[in-house]
């Protein structure tokens, strides 16, 4: 059996046309398109940085913390008021077996008043009546002495290593009125010093 002819002409294939993406009508309806866009790209960049920021602020409170904890268990070092001291990176709830690093106070306060004249051209006694009761005050001080390494008063006392810089600091300054000096020996080693200078 033949098929017949379509009169329209060679028969074809059937095409089936899919539905047109819907465009917008109208220039308002384009531009809320892009708006909502925009927002929407906005949107995820606001959570993507607060994430970050979130992120930061807990590392830096971490540090923080940390830094806190340094400085305390140091100053008791310095100060001599802790007998011993630790300087932990972890924070104060750390476990006890983690690593720590003892800190000794002969490192820190390392010259004698023989030592410290010696470099600042003075005499130890010149030396003893400036850091003294009746000079600055500093002796006892455990910011410039070390207290508690030696009970016996014969054994020689030791100061911290940065004393000769300070102390040289106040008399440069050449101002012994600021420290509510008046002994008469203290105020010659302020003059002596500025003759020198």
């Amino acid at each position: 059996m033949t098929e017949k002819p379509d009169k329209t002409g060679p028969r074809s294939a059937k095409v089936f046309h899919l539905p047109a993406e819907r465009r917008p009508r109208s220039i308002e309806e384009r531009v809320r398109q892009v708006e909502s866009s925009i927002q929407n790209h906005f949107r995820e960049q606001n959570d993507i940085l607060r994430e970050a920021n979130e992120a930061m602020a807990s590392r830096l409170e971490r540090l923080t913390n940390g830094i806190e904890t340094l400085v305390a268990e140091m100053h008791g070092v310095r100060t001599g008021k802790k007998e011993e001291a630790f300087a932990r990176v972890a924070g104060l709830d750390c476990k006890p077996d983690l690593p720590t690093v003892s800190a000794e106070a002969a490192l820190v306060y390392t010259l004698t008043a023989s030592q410290i004249g010696e470099e600042l051209g003075f005499h130890a006694s010149q030396i003893g009546l400036l850091l003294g009761a009746k000079g600055l005050g500093w002796a006892g001080n455990g910011d410039y002495q070390e207290i508690g390494r030696t009970t016996k008063a014969s054994a020689p006392k030791f100061w911290h290593f940065e004393v000769p810089r300070r102390l040289r600091a106040v008399l440069d300054q050449n101002q012994p009125e600021l420290f509510n000096i008046k002994s008469k020996p203290v105020l010659a080693v302020f003059r002596k010093w500025a003759e020198r200078s």
